[in-house]
């Protein structure tokens, strides 16, 4: 039957939109919580009514003036009195039919009613939080779910409910209280309200012992003094024990810096494992370590407070904690990616503005509310606290239960070190450098201003009217060591998953018995497959490490900063800006013993790169192999510049675009030198290219050309050498593999034509731009270029598109 699920669907439908914005959420569940604190109130009277009997329905309060003045009251008490000691007394009980039994009936019926009515007064609630709950209901799925796995889901967000439960009905009825305190609101006016019931000597109420009782106001005055006492002001927090207030305080600590050190950069780990050089293992254990640390000083330093110093101090750290929880899940949306590129932080300025009242409003209500009531103000914190810990620890916990984010123990990993990075065969070697995001028309411009750069760059052709394949990087270099293109009928997804799966580029080199290096951390090579693990077996470098270099300091430090950009209000995000080239470049350090390539994980750091290159240099190995296939992937061009024409790292701000440009050149000038002094150069054939040109991120279509560099040297047994030569062929990535599968002295028909092979002017080539929603890939373009690669007049779509459905923020 389909019907109730279509039905769902439809009432449901209209919601969707509404849940899809966190900002209509906020009323919603505004509103939904009141609903909630009112049913704990209604629910609290319901039970007190189930636990009083029929005839204590009526609240008791004693009133002297109003006892002694009224006289028939003195009577109708007395004769109440009179009946019960009869009754003790073996007197016969009232019959059926007498005042006794209907009084008793009537007050059992009207308990009966006020129950049935308050019952009923729930009714509406429970519809508008069921109309409420349906938008954020999961749509009908027609796929089968594994209920074991939404069991610990459910079970652990029912327990966080029911705590959650009980500490608002708690805090609801002790805040009421108070509340009506403050504001002298006497809940019992306009109630029924009768005396307690006592023996009456001469006029006046005694004990069992005959003694007079004290006024009911004494008493009352005694139990308000006292309830000041406990829930007090200054001068009760004054005296919370050493013990009790270092429990507090390191409940507040331990909610801040889990929340802050762990949870934080545990997430940012996971969810950019693809990214990143090291994964939650790896750096997990040195943020709790640092989080516990940072736990027992702080909440040694707030327990030496005392007063009003200790409620702030408490409420200030416990405040700043729950701000940063609501920082990451509510505040955070089109929060610039770490991709590098310079962040124009005015144009956040209304989310800066609005972020910052929301921190403060908070922080000023719980500093406000800690000097006015501070034992209720701590006893919320503490809930709090560790409400939000139990959440967060069960998303913690998913994280160390994906295999993607966490290698599961024995399973075989590979990670991308140096191992054989400066190692070449005596002949036949086939390097492939990739500067990343290096355009053609940069290229030229040095060309021009430092001729210099390109005298080693002997045999070498210049192609100036270069396509390149997709974009960005996570496209590009995949392409480059794949050949896989989307085609007409794919998916995107299909093409994605399948890019290595179907590709036999790499097992091609493998087949020549070349010696293969990759070496880039964007290879998107998941190993999850077989195919994938047999092209990582195929290489020297793809290989699990049998002892990661991790500089602990710079992780913590890195790991930290990167948690304060996202946990921070977007006033102070600038601060903590990072991007993600840094992180890997301060988590992983050289390996302690620089001959132990096999150790070091490679990064993108091009002065590391250089200086290593010149420290360590070059070297012929033979290993009975027909020749090496080196791909080196380096930062090039892209953003941020940081390194100077002499590369030399300068840091941000102190290096500019051709500054960076040169000194990429003079990088590969300095391998192709050593490569001639160790006699290798002329055997070899060398490519050097971009995986994509200049690049930004667009909805639609590009506004301009963009050409990745394209050098390439063939294998010259003449033994003389030529300069540098430049040409005018519409190349493309395209025909980078049939060039380096020719090298090899394998097929290259398979692939196509090399890049020396292309002579015809009219070629028409085709490039695959990716659309963007700023954070999130939404589609591949392809696009239809003919004639100069570097006119824009000559771009055209063709209509193809691949959409990508980009995950919700």
């Amino acid at each position: 039957m389909e019907w109730p699920a279509q039905a769902l669907g439809f009432i449901t439908e209209p919601y969707h939109q509404l849940a899809d914005d966190w900002w209509f959420a906020i009323p919603l569940i505004a509103f939904i919580f009141s609903l909630i604190t009112l049913q704990c109130r209604k629910s609290s009277v319901v039970m007190q009514r189930l636990m009083t009997s029929p005839s204590r329905t009526k609240v008791k309060r004693f009133d002297k003036r109003k006892f002694i003045s009224d006289k028939q009251r003195n009577k109708f008490l007395l004769s109440r009195l009179l009946e019960k000691q009869r009754a003790a007394g073996g007197s016969e009980a009232p019959r059926s039919g007498g005042p006794g039994a209907q009084e008793a009936g009537r007050a059992e019926g009207g308990a009966a009613r006020r129950l049935s009515r308050a019952a009923a007064s729930h009714l509406p609630e429970a519809a508008v939080a069921t109309l409420f709950a349906l938008p954020f209901m999961a749509e009908p799925a027609y796929a089968y779910v594994d209920p074991s796995v939404m069991t610990y889901t459910i079970q652990a967000l029912a327990g966080v409910a029911v705590a959650l439960s009980a500490v608002l009905g708690v805090a609801f009825r002790k805040t009421r209280r108070k509340l009506f305190s403050l504001l002298k609101i006497d809940e019992n006016a306009r109630k029924e309200v009768e005396g307690d019931i006592h023996r009456v000597v001469a006029g006046e109420p005694v004990g069992d012992d005959g003694a007079p009782l004290p006024p009911r106001e004494e008493t009352l005055e005694g139990s308000r003094a006292g309830d000041a006492k406990k829930d007090g002001d200054d001068s009760a927090s004054k005296r919370i024990r050493w013990g009790a207030r270092f429990g507090y305080a390191l409940l507040a600590s331990a909610f801040l810096f889990y929340t802050l050190l762990v949870v934080a950069p545990l997430e940012i780990v996971a969810s950019n494992s693809g990214s990143l050089l090291v994964g939650i293992e790896d750096v997990g254990w040195y943020m709790v370590a640092f989080s516990a640390g940072l736990t027992i000083a702080c909440a040694l330093l707030l327990s030496a407070l005392r007063g009003k110093a200790f409620a702030v101090a408490l409420a200030a750290v416990t405040g700043f904690a729950i701000c940063c929880y609501l920082q990451a899940m509510f505040m955070n949306q089109g929060l610039p990616i770490a991709d590098g590129n310079p962040v124009s932080w005015q144009d956040h300025t209304p989310k800066t503005w609005g972020t910052a009242a929301v921190w403060l409003a908070l922080l000023a209500a719980l500093g406000t509310a800690s000097l006015i009531r501070p034992r209720l103000s701590r006893i919320l914190g503490a809930a709090a606290a560790i409400a939000l810990v139990i959440v967060q620890s069960i998303g913690v916990a998913s994280l160390l239960l994906n295999p993607e984010a966490l290698t599961a123990m024995g399973a075989e990993k590979f990670e991308c070190t140096e191992d054989g990075l400066f190692e070449l065969a005596p002949e036949n070697n086939v390097v492939v450098f990739v500067l990343d995001t290096y355009d053609t028309n940069d290229l030229l411009r040095i060309h021009e201003i430092a001729p210099d750069c390109f005298l080693p760059f002997e045999d070498f052709t210049l192609f100036s009217n270069v396509t390149g394949s997709m974009v960005p990087t996570r496209y590009g270099v995949p392409f480059l060591t794949t050949a896989a293109l989307p085609e007409k009928g794919e998916s995107f997804d299909e093409f994605y998953e399948n890019r290595y799966n179907n590709s036999t580029f790499l097992p091609d080199v493998a087949a020549a018995d070349y010696s293969i290096g990759l070496y880039s951390d964007s290879l998107e090579l998941d190993f999850d497959t077989d195919k994938e693990k047999e092209i990582a077996r195929s290489t020297v470098n793809l290989h699990s490490t049998e002892k990661k270099q991790i500089n602990a300091m710079e992780t913590i430090k890195m790991l930290a900063k990167s948690a304060l950009y996202r946990d921070l209000p977007w006033a102070l995000k600038p601060s903590f800006w990072y991007y993600t080239d840094e992180m890997n470049n301060a988590m992983v350090t050289l390996s302690a013993d620089e001959r132990d390539d096999a150790s070091t994980l490679y990064q993108m750091n091009d002065p590391a790169y250089y200086e290593k290159l010149t420290t360590k240099r070059l070297s012929v190995v033979d290993e009975g192999t027909a020749g090496a296939f080196r791909f080196i992937h380096l930062n090039g061009t892209h953003i941020p510049y940081l390194m100077d024409e002499s590369c030399t790292e300068v840091g941000e701000g102190n290096a500019t675009l051709d500054q960076q440009a040169e000194g990429a050149l003079n990088i590969v000038g300095e391998y192709l030198e050593q490569m001639k002094e160790l006699g290798v150069y002329d055997s070899s054939t060398i490519v050097v290219t971009a995986d994509h040109g200049y690049w930004y991120s667009t909805p639609d279509m590009v506004a301009g050309p963009t050409s990745p560099i394209m050098l390439v040297k063939p294998a010259n047994d003449s033994g003389s050498r030529k300069p540098m030569a430049i040409s005018n062929a519409p190349v493309s990535h395209m025909d980078f593999h049939p060039t380096v599968i020719e090298a090899i002295g394998g097929d290259s028909d398979a692939y196509g034509d090399t890049v020396f092979e292309i002579n015809d002017p009219g070629r028409k080539r085709l490039y695959y731009m990716t659309t963007s929603n700023g954070r999130h890939d939404t589609g591949i373009r392809e696009i239809e270029i003919s004639g100069d690669a570097l006119d824009f007049n000559n771009w055209k779509l063709t209509g193809n598109d691949w959409p990508i459905t980009p995950p919700e923020d």
